[in-house]
């Protein structure tokens, strides 16, 4: 199961998802064992949020950046609340990417899946794209097209949550278009 929440609170919050019989009473939780690591994403981690800002105005060939690789977007840290471990947030599942785009020129704003099966929403200049329109994409198999600027406007703003379920890496590609 995933799950997001965006709570916003002034004291402390505590969550627990819990699999039990209808007739077991609420009093019975602190008697069920704790779920065995599995290797999957688990912590809590206080980087919700993400803002880039891109001078496009100098854009003359095809660019991109990655969005979940670890590398040039660092994956989020946390602590898993049962193991007091450090956590690391692989692919940033649950972080917000706000990415404006200074100057964009006549070009093309595509994603490619790098990591496996893709498929989850951008916003576009306020605008919800589908990527793909339908089904799910694949690493290295294709792209999908979320915009289209014509070289006039004077920004362009995606906003970006991981989808559960969805495998990271993925490209976002600026694709100059010619201007005749």
């Amino acid at each position: 199961m995933n799950v997001l929440y965006d709570v916003e609170t002034d004291g402390e919050v505590y969550f627990s998802f819990v699999a039990m019989e209808q007739e077991d009473g609420l009093e019975t939780i602190a008697s069920f064992p704790r779920l065995a690591y599995k290797g999957n994403v688990r912590g809590t981690f206080s980087g919700s949020e993400v803002q880039w800002t891109i001078d496009a105005s100098a854009i003359k060939r095809p660019s991109s950046f990655a969005i979940g690789d670890g590398t040039s977007d660092q994956f989020v840290t946390g602590t898993d609340f049962f193991s007091k471990e450090p956590s690391l947030n692989l692919g940033n599942y649950g972080v917000v990417y706000k990415i404006h785009i200074d100057a964009p020129p006549k070009m093309s704003v595509l994603i490619l899946p790098r990591g496996g099966v893709f498929r989850g929403p951008f916003i576009v200049n306020g605008k919800i794209v589908q990527t793909p329109p339908s089904g799910v994409m694949m690493d290295y198999q294709g792209y999908t097209i979320i915009a289209r600027t014509n070289g006039t406007e004077p920004s362009l703003d995606l906003e970006f949550s991981p989808a559960s379920g969805s495998a990271f890496p993925i490209d976002v590609i600026f694709y100059p278009l010619n201007r005749n």
